[in-house]
């Protein structure tokens, strides 16, 4: 029986392409109906060869407004027997929230981390550009097309060229923040020249996430931590807080355990002061040394001469065998009389008021 109303309804609102009938060419009656919805598009074909596209709306099949059809039928009783043909029925509606990502991490060459291996996510949305070309080059011989497969096929597309990219524009994580949206952008017009021969087009594309390890994660945390701190001055403070924090729990938490964080934070305060070998801040004059002035009791430094407050003289002799004594010391060096005055606790740098 020749088929009268070709049409193609897809309440799923998944399918790209339908082709009617579903067994290879079908027999199509003479003034036959041909029903295309709102963003379909439809496409006849003849022996392998698409011969015209019919927008949306209501056509039927005579030769007097298919001029293209003349040639199917020049057969006999006046040429209004069924004649063989195949229609593709091709969705042309902007197909969103398509998703694309890794299935296993990539390698990437870091500048400052070195080989990593990363994941990377997103979203996008396409649409059927060119039906007949769609149908030739993707569809085929296929008698459904859900977007589903077509998505599954562009992502192997999607991945290779955004980690070529990456490799050609990127040469480090630390830098990629601030450039997603330009990364989307130029990766979006890349893709579209890739998928051009397809009859397919992305409208939109989105760079979700580049992820690292969560090793590289943690650096990257650290670096960002420590130019936050500014100085390694600061950042040595700020690790020595942190071990006496750790050290305290270990311990099982009281005053034992507060000792031994107190006792490995300063360990590592030490280490890190050491390891600048004078670049920190501070490393040259860790303490400063200051003498009791013998008759006011103020403060002095110990290079100076004379008090400050009183100007009574900081610079003394043994009282038994004259011989100057160095600021600070409580017995002479000569011959171990006890002296009466006194040199004040060091001060660290960190106590200076």
């Amino acid at each position: 029986m020749a088929i009268e109303i070709l049409q193609s309804l897809d309440n799923s609102g998944k399918v790209l392409a339908e082709r009617v009938p579903r067994d290879g060419e079908g027999d199509v009656a003479y003034g036959a109906q041909l029903i295309v919805r709102e963003s379909q598009e439809a496409v006849f074909f003849r022996d392998g060869q698409s011969l015209d596209c019919f927008s949306p709306g209501r056509h039927t099949l005579t030769t007097a407004n298919i001029p293209l059809l003349r040639g199917l039928l020049k057969l006999p009783f006046g040429g209004k027997t069924p004649f063989k043909a195949e229609c593709y029925f091709v969705n042309k509606k902007v197909f969103t929230d398509l998703k694309w990502g890794t299935p296993q991490p990539v390698a990437f060459r870091d500048s400052e981390f070195g080989i990593i291996r990363l994941r990377a996510h997103g979203m996008y949305a396409l649409k059927v550009v060119d039906s007949s070309l769609f149908v030739n080059k993707y569809v085929g011989t296929a008698v459904v097309k859900l977007v589903g497969e077509l998505e599954d096929f562009l992502r192997g597309f999607i991945v290779s060229k955004s980690f070529d990219f990456l490799g050609e524009q990127l040469k480090t994580l630390l830098d990629l923040p601030q450039h997603y949206n330009e990364l989307a952008i130029a990766l979006k017009a890349e893709l579209n020249e890739e998928v051009a021969s397809y009859g397919v087009e992305f409208v939109d594309f989105t760079v979700g996430a580049i992820t690292a390890p969560k090793e590289v994660e943690k650096a990257m945390d650290e670096r960002a931590k420590m130019g936050a701190l500014g100085d390694m001055g600061q950042y040595t403070r700020y690790k020595t807080a942190q071990a006496i924090g750790d050290a305290a729990k270990q311990s099982g938490g009281g005053m034992a355990g507060m000792g031994a964080g107190i006792g490995a934070g300063m360990a590592i305060g030490n280490q890190m002061a050491d390891s600048m070998g004078g670049g920190g801040k501070g490393s040259g004059d860790k303490v400063k040394k200051v003498i009791l002035c013998p008759k006011c009791g103020s403060e002095n430094d110990a290079d100076k001469k004379f008090c400050g407050e009183c100007g009574e003289s900081l610079r003394r002799s043994c009282p038994k065998c004259g011989e100057e004594v160095p600021p600070g010391d409580k017995f002479c060096g000569n011959c171990g009389e006890k002296l009466g005055w006194t040199l004040k606790k060091p001060l660290l740098n960190e106590e200076k008021p």
